[in-house]
């Protein structure tokens, strides 16, 4: 079985929050390695949120069959959590009259333990407002390089 990683984010209601309050644990964005096969050498491409501003991704070694990993402890710079980010950038857009965002792509590579590469491609949704966001996966998400559909 070939792994397969993909980026998990519901989250409801974020601007409905109190101070200090945040999702409950294991409830904000995560990497994750949904099939019984790990995955290896796993990159995410940058956050883009607009042409100014740009947030990277650690490199994650593996992560194994069930794994995930919070996006948040990814993310360069740790400025905030990524919902926090999110909202901020949907409260500066409005308030300098600049038009809506409604979703940025995001792609995983990574490679199965015989060494075959693949990518997924998500998408980071606005499903409504107050916000709402959640990950789609996008296109067509066959093993990069060509690369057989199983292991």
């Amino acid at each position: 079985m070939r792994p397969f990683v993909w980026v998990r984010y519901e989250s409801s209601d974020a601007w409905m929050w109190r101070r200090g309050r945040t999702a409950a644990a294991g409830c904000g964005p995560q990497l994750e390695n949904v099939t019984s096969a790990p995955a290896y050498d796993i990159h995410l491409s940058d956050l883009v949120l607009d042409d100014d501003t740009r947030y990277r991704f650690d490199r994650v070694e593996s992560l194994q069959p069930g794994e995930a990993r919070p996006l948040d402890s990814l993310l360069q710079p740790r400025a905030a959590p990524l919902t926090q980010i999110i909202s901020r950038h949907i409260v500066a857009r409005a308030l300098a009259g600049r038009p809506p965002v409604s979703g940025w792509p995001v792609r995983i590579a990574y490679r199965s333990r015989r060494g075959r590469t693949y990518e997924t491609r998500c998408e980071i949704r606005i499903t409504r407002l107050p916000l709402g966001i959640a990950s789609v996966i996008v296109g067509n998400s066959d093993a990069a390089a060509g690369s057989a559909r199983s292991e």
